[in-house]
């Protein structure tokens, strides 16, 4: 069995459970056009292929325009998610005990910023 692994930047990933490829070997769209979907907000834009049939565009467009309260576009729009659906959680076992890390000391730059 090949259970090869590989470095996405600071973590280690199964190719066996990813089997994605690199996001540099994956395929680019030609082009993407950038769409506002929201009149009364136009920085919410959403990128389109540049390449669909105008018929099919047009009706992808005007799906997103339908749906633009459907989308996240801060923090503050996702407060009512049921964590049930989507949730983030650390893998730590909790019968481990914590470590705690010796102090580091910044550089005077640094440490006028914290």
């Amino acid at each position: 069995q090949d259970r090869r692994l590989r470095s996405s930047s600071s973590c280690m990933i199964n190719e066996e459970l990813d089997p994605r490829l690199p996001y540099h070997q994956r395929p680019k769209p030609d082009h993407v056009d950038q769409v506002s979907i929201d009149e009364t907000k136009p920085e919410r834009s959403v990128g389109i292929g540049s390449n669909l049939n105008a018929e099919i565009r047009t009706q992808l467009v005007d799906l997103l325009k339908e749906n633009v309260h459907l989308f996240a576009w801060s923090m503050e729009d996702m407060k009512g998610i049921d964590p049930r659906i989507t949730s983030h959680e650390l893998n730590v076992d909790p019968t481990y005990k914590p470590i705690k890390q010796k102090r580091r000391k910044l550089g005077t730059d640094k440490a006028q910023a914290v």
